[in-house]
């Protein structure tokens, strides 16, 4: 015990050892309520990374490393480089990588998709409770078992030797602590548990009798021990002893570098980890060649071992490398071996001339052996089961002879010397993934019914939308003027700035594919079918802009028929092309995909094969759309996506969505909608901004991001079965305006002009200041030529549009005038060349009379 700290961590709780004595019984029932539920991602790696960023700091540094010292055997400066190595793996783009390596996803125990053109579902999930056997040897091992079993989403219980100090435990308090959800604590157990005694034995099998896994560190016979004591309905994941080596090519013997690094790692941490090299081959046959290569390295040894702080070996160690050491040195009356050791009995290269590789003592004890190439499979595959590590040291050209055979030999690992003891997020752990060892793969297979659905995290009650964020909304202009990390500058799409000045928005290739997958599963929900639809992409192509390459890579993720078209000018090649190879579903932007039908009617009209169009980029009304359905047969006009280029896809349709009611990618983006004339969320069904937070993205920080857009939430249960919060896009923040005291909708003006003229074409309104009258004026735009009157236009608005007719008729408070103009009139933004919607030239005219 340290202090007045029990020695026992239950659920976050320290307890002593008498309550967990009592407590152990009721363990079954504990465990059994908590896997009820599954464990968040999200809070466990913020929770980490929140424990990351606390251990970076120092300022729990000092206690950690008084509790590890309080043991003996360590120095302060492999506490601190162990205190490190946590924080670094805590990292969220570690774990975040660690889970796409090893579990294929960021979201892996959800149902997902696994091809369109049948239902079939599969995914992770836990094994339920893991116990974690961890070794006294590593004071790291046993946390990081744990962070492990925790990512693959168990419970996880932790024994640790009964003389062990507290620092795993407090570490794992540490990241109770740092979970603001307050989820992770039902899942972390840890005990000080003596194996040596019998009532340490009989506590551990109450304990494992709970085990749907077991994972157990240590040595031979411990790992054996411990797998007597597994449940045969638990899954064994041992972690046993391995054996690295180093092996040195025949170009490679005078290279004195080489020979450094090779002494370094022989000194580096008593050869404790199993990566450490306890045998050096080299490949001759010739035994003088052999003892020349032992004579260099000795030199060096007595370099280099002065430089590494010793750490003193216990009595049977020591008594193990003087054994093994006078062994060899008897052996060598008979030529078969020879010693080289230190004066002062730091260190010792044992020299054998049989090629058999041999464990050694350690504590900067290393065999050197003869292995020519032709051998290297007889003498290593004997046991293949202990090989982890070989350093492999040769010329390019023989990289792949040599490393081949060692592979087959039963190597699990290969690198360079000076690099054994290092790693890389994601890398396999003695041959196999973690993660996956800790999980079971499971399926569903559907009857049809699940036709649409992609993910069954949509199905599952998504977060209470009104949930309120804090800090300050992001304009766009804070948005891209933000500096970004250059590790997270991948992939660079074109964005239209806050003044119509091109922009550009920054991402990462991982950020990027994750998008586009749920950009992909949002298409599939609007009705898209991969397995039957020929597919033609007509978006913009070129000048950094990210729709077509966007489109590309999300028919890509769904593996349908796909024409890379893009919005090509010639429009009697594309029709063609769309006729002669029977393409049935067309993606582009409203405007282009109207001048194409209309630009080839006729051949429309009698092709009547195209079926779906999913838009996006603009506006699709009510009028082009009747207009589309009854000319040319088409029988689904959906949304392709609802995003931006900044944030990347928000929202999508499903088949029972109308107009511009989107489902939120809430696996992507978390929504409020504030007040359009404060920050406080609207009440119910009202209109408000909407600001989005990225839940997932790396580089460009996006929290409580103002899109630009106006909308409001739906409310009730989608016919689809999906969860996931809606809301109705009511048109662009602009185009909800103030004047006369009144707020008016753009796209109420449109929709007015639809449903009674059938005007579906541009419309602009310009807003004014006090004119001679001293009232503000609204100008209404909209194109001649249409069948359309200034007069008819203004009746038409006043007497639809009751709050207009009251500002302009009742209260004398607005001026409204309706123009008529020619398209080149209209007055769109630099970048992007779209309409301008709202024009507002009060400021303007204030500012010149100021």
């Amino acid at each position: 015990m340290n202090g007045s700290i029990a020695p026992h961590l239950w659920r976050g709780e320290w307890i002593s050892e008498s309550e967990l004595k009592s407590r152990v019984s009721g363990l079954s029932g504990l465990i059994g309520e908590t896997v009820g539920t599954p464990l968040d991602l999200r809070a466990l790696i913020d929770a980490c990374a929140a424990l990351s960023k606390t251990l970076d700091s120092g300022t729990e540094t000092r206690k950690l490393t008084d509790i590890l010292q309080a043991g003996g055997g360590v120095t302060e400066a492999e506490v601190a480089e162990t205190i490190s190595g946590i924080a670094d793996f805590l990292r969220r783009e570690n774990l975040e990588l660690k889970l796409r390596r090893e579990l294929g996803s960021a979201d892996p125990f959800h149902l997902a998709r696994v091809e369109y053109s049948r239902h079939l579902f599969e995914c992770w999930a836990p094994l339920g409770c893991l116990v974690h056997l961890a070794p006294t040897n590593s004071p790291s091992v046993g946390f990081l078992s744990v962070i492990e079993g925790l990512l693959a989403g168990n419970v996880n219980f932790l024994k640790i030797g009964g003389d062990d100090t507290l620092f795993t435990p407090t570490l794992l308090r540490m990241l109770v602590d740092s979970d603001s959800a307050g989820m992770l604590r039902d899942y972390i157990y840890c005990a000080r548990i003596s194996s040596r005694t019998e009532e340490g034995r009989d506590l551990l099998k109450q304990i494992l009798a709970n085990a749907d896994g077991v994972a157990a560190w240590g040595g031979e016979a411990g790992i054996e021990g411990a797998r007597k004591l597994t449940p045969s309905s638990a899954r064994f994941v041992d972690w046993g002893p391995k054996i690295s080596f180093v092996y040195v090519a025949r170009e490679r013997l005078e290279d004195q570098q080489l020979i450094e690094k090779i002494a370094r790692e022989c000194c580096a941490i008593e050869q404790q980890a199993c990566s450490s090299p306890q045998c050096v081959y080299v490949e001759t046959e010739d035994r003088s060649e052999l003892r020349r290569f032992g004579e260099r390295l000795a030199r060096v040894m007595d370099l280099e071992s002065p430089k590494v702080a010793p750490v003193e070996p216990s009595i049977a160690e020591q008594a193990e490398i003087t054994s093994v050491t006078e062994l060899c040195r008897l052996e060598s009356c008979l030529d078969f071996t020879q010693v080289m050791e230190a004066k002062d009995g730091a260190w010792r290269i044992l020299i054998e001339f049989a090629s058999g590789l041999r464990a050694s003592p350690l504590y900067r004890t290393v065999w050197l052996k003869p292995l020519p190439k032709n051998k290297i499979i007889s003498a290593l595959r004997p046991l293949r089961a202990y090989l982890q590590t070989a350093a492999l040291s040769c010329d390019a050209s023989r990289a792949s002879e040599l490393g081949g055979l060692l592979l087959r030999a039963g190597v699990l690992r290969i690198t360079e010397s000076g690099k054994m003891l290092d790693g890389y997020t994601g890398e396999p752990h003695d041959g196999v993934y973690a993660l996956q060892r800790y999980c079971r793969g499971v399926s569903f297979q559907s009857d049809g019914s699940l036709k649409g659905i992609s993910n069954f995290a949509d199905l599952e009650t998504g977060a209470q939308p009104q949930t309120a964020n804090v800090g300050p909304i992001l304009t766009k202009a804070m948005f891209q003027n933000a500096d970004v990390d250059p590790r997270f500058s991948e992939l660079f799409f074109k964005s239209g700035g806050s003044s119509g000045d091109p922009k550009l928005s920054v991402f990462t290739y991982d950020d990027y594919h994750r998008q586009m997958q749920l950009a992909a599963e949002g298409l599939y929900a609007a009705g898209l079918d991969p397995a039957a639809d020929r597919c033609m992409n007509l978006f913009f192509a070129g000048g950094l802009y990210g729709g077509f390459v966007s489109f590309f890579t999300i028919l890509e993720h769904l593996g349908t028929v796909q024409f890379p078209m893009g919005a090509h000018v010639d429009l009697k090649m594309v029709a063609r092309t769309i006729v002669e190879h029977r393409v049935n579903v067309l993606l582009g932007m409203p405007s282009y995909l109207i001048q194409l039908f209309r630009e080839n009617e006729e051949l429309f009209r009698t092709y009547r094969g195209v079926e779906k169009v999913f838009y996006g980029g603009e506006h699709f009304n009510a009028v082009q759309k009747r207009y589309f359905m009854d000319a040319f047969g088409i029988n689904l006009i959906k949304s392709a996506t609802y995003g931006s280029v900044d944030a990347g896809p928000l929202g999508y349709q499903c088949r029972h969505s109308e107009g511009g009611v989107h489902h939120l990618h809430g696996r992507l983006h978390r929504l409020e909608i504030l007040g359009l004339d404060n920050d406080q969320p609207v009440e119910g069904a009202t209109a408000g901004r909407l600001i989005f937070t990225s839940l997932v993205r790396k580089g460009q920080s996006l929290t409580r991001y103002e899109i630009g857009d106006v909308g409001r939430w739906i409310t009730g249960d989608c016919a689809c079965g999906r969860r996931s919060p809606r809301f109705e896009l009511l048109g662009r923040h602009g185009d909800v305006f103030r004047i006369g005291a009144t707020y008016y909708s753009y796209q109420k003006f449109l929709k007015i002009l639809a449903d009674h003229r059938d005007y579906g074409e541009e419309l602009q309104i310009r807003l004014k200041g006090s004119g001679i009258r001293g009232l503000e004026k609204l100008e209404l735009s909209v194109l001649r030529d249409r069948g359309l009157t200034a007069e008819m236009v203004r009746g038409l608005l006043l007497a639809e549009y009751k709050d207009l007719d009251e500002s302009v008729s009742q209260d004398g408070i607005l001026e409204f005038e309706v123009k008529l103009i020619t398209p080149e009139q209209f007055e769109k933004t630099a970048g992007s060349g779209k309409l301008r919607h709202i024009i507002d030239e009060r400021d303007e005219e204030d500012r010149s009379r100021g």
